[in-house]
C-alpha cells in the first residue's frame, strides 16, 4: 500500500475542509450556509446570557422558626395585654399552674384575650373595692376569683383571668366569640388578691360553678412571643405582640 500517496489525499481533505469553512461553508450542510458550531451550539452558553449562580446557603442565624413549627398539638397563645406593652411576670407557677403578670406602666391596663375562642363565663359585677384576701381564706371560693372571664379554645382546653376591675357594660358576654388580641377587662384587685395584677391560667374546666380547675401540662402549651415556650423568668419584664384584629 502507498501510505506517502495516501497522506497527500488526506492533506488535501484537510484543506479543503478548512478552505470551505472559511467561506461559511460545510460539507456537513449539503451547501446550506450554516455556522461550524452549529453541532456544538447546544453545550455553548453565549456571554450575554451567563448561566446563574448557585444560590447561597441561607445561614443559620438568619431563619425564624415560626410559632406553627412547635409541635403538632401544642396550643400557641400570645400574652395576655395589648402588642407593644411590658408587663412583669410577679409569681411562679401556682395554684391551677396560674402565673401573675402585673403593669406597673399603667394605672388602668388592658387584658386581651390570648387566642380565638368563646366566653364560657365573664363576671365583672363586684366593684372594685371588693376583696377577699386574707380574711382567712385561701383563694379557692368564687368570690376568690372577683371579676373574671374564662375563655373555651377547643376540647378541654380553656384560659381564665381573675381579680379583673368592675365595668358597668361588659366588654363581651357568655356565649360571644372573640379573636386573640380583644380586650376582655382590665387589670384590677377585685377577690383574693393584694394589689392589682392579672391571674392568668390555661386549665382545662373540670367543675363549674365551683373554681375547680385541671392544670394542663406546661408542655402542651406556650407563649408565641417566646416561640412556644413558657419557661418565663420571674421578675422579668415581656412585651406581648397580641394585637387587636381589624
Amino acid at each position: 500500500m502507498n501510505y506517502r500517496r495516501i497522506g497527500i489525499l488526506l492533506v488535501i481533505v484537510a484543506v479543503f475542509s478548512l478552505l470551505a469553512g472559511c467561506n461559511g461553508i460545510s460539507p456537513a450542510t449539503d451547501g446550506k450556509n450554516l455556522p461550524m458550531t452549529v453541532a456544538v451550539t447546544t453545550t455553548v452558553v453565549p456571554i450575554s446570557n451567563p448561566a446563574p449562580a448557585l444560590p447561597a446557603q441561607p445561614a443559620t442565624t438568619n431563619v425564624t422558626i415560626p410559632p406553627t413549627a412547635a409541635p403538632p398539638g401544642k396550643f400557641l397563645i400570645f400574652f395576655p395585654w395589648p402588642n407593644g406593652e411590658q408587663w412583669e411576670f410577679v409569681t411562679g407557677f401556682h395554684d391551677e399552674g396560674a402565673m401573675d403578670f402585673v403593669n406597673f406602666n399603667a394605672k388602668k391596663a388592658a387584658v386581651s384575650a390570648v387566642a380565638d375562642g368563646t366566653v364560657l363565663l365573664s363576671d365583672y359585677s363586684h366593684p372594685d373595692d371588693f376583696n377577699t384576701w386574707p380574711k382567712g381564706g385561701r383563694g379557692s371560693t368564687i368570690p376568690d376569683m372577683g371579676n373574671f372571664v374564662i375563655l373555651k379554645h377547643g376540647p378541654d382546653i380553656y384560659t381564665v383571668y381573675m381579680h379583673l376591675m368592675h365595668e358597668d357594660l361588659a366588654p363581651v358576654t357568655p356565649g360571644q366569640d372573640v379573636r386573640a388580641g380583644t380586650r376582655i377587662g382590665w387589670q384590677g384587685n377585685t377577690g383574693w388578691s393584694h394589689g392589682a395584677h392579672l391571674h392568668f391560667a390555661v386549665v382545662d374546666v373540670q367543675i363549674f360553678p365551683s373554681p375547680s380547675f385541671i392544670e394542663k401540662p406546661k408542655e402542651s402549651w406556650g407563649f408565641i412571643e417566646l416561640n412556644g415556650s413558657n419557661a418565663i423568668v420571674l421578675n422579668a419584664k415581656y412585651t406581648s405582640r397580641n394585637v387587636v384584629p381589624p
